[in-house]
């Protein structure tokens, strides 16, 4: 994401503001490097899933997720933040996949289709049914996500 009209509309850009990247994202450096958007080291600034400096700095991009981040941007930061899909640069993974070996595969492949059919149905009552008492756990077990600044009021 960039704020818009202070030159970072396009994706290329990007490559001279400072960069709010989280440990995981440093693993684009190489499908980025493909799209010929390449961000000095010195201008990557570690992402803690605070958008405060991305809102404070309008010469900074920031990671997130499109379901996420953006929507939180343009309502504690009042300004709808440009979005650059990486898929639509050539990057065609995710973060946060389910991954197994092969050998569990090819010796147990109707534990692993469980798994997967599980995590599906899991996800849709989730997402569709009642998530409050999933929500309750995931704030206990992890309650410094839960008090984060997207789900904080920011500084004034």
């Amino acid at each position: 994401m960039s704020h818009p009209g202070v030159g970072l509309d396009r994706i290329k850009d990007l490559t001279h503001a400072t960069a709010f990247i989280g440990k995981d994202g440093f693993c684009l450096g190489l499908s980025m490097a493909e799209t010929r958007l390449w961000i000095p080291d010195e201008n990557v600034k570690p992402y803690t899933f605070n958008s405060a400096p991305f809102i404070a700095d309008k010469n900074s991009i920031e990671q997130g997720y499109a379901t996420s981040e953006p929507f939180e941007i343009e309502r504690q930061g009042k300004f709808k933040p440009n979005v650059f899909l990486i898929a639509d640069y050539g990057y065609d993974s995710y973060s946060t996949t389910i991954e197994t070996t092969r050998d569990l595969i090819d010796k147990n492949p109707d534990l692993v289709q469980r798994f997967v059919d599980a995590s599906i149905i899991g996800w849709y009552n989730y997402i569709y049914g009642d998530n409050r008492a999933a929500n309750d756990l995931i704030k206990s077990d992890n309650p410094i996500s839960a008090t984060s600044s997207l789900h904080t009021p920011l500084p004034r």
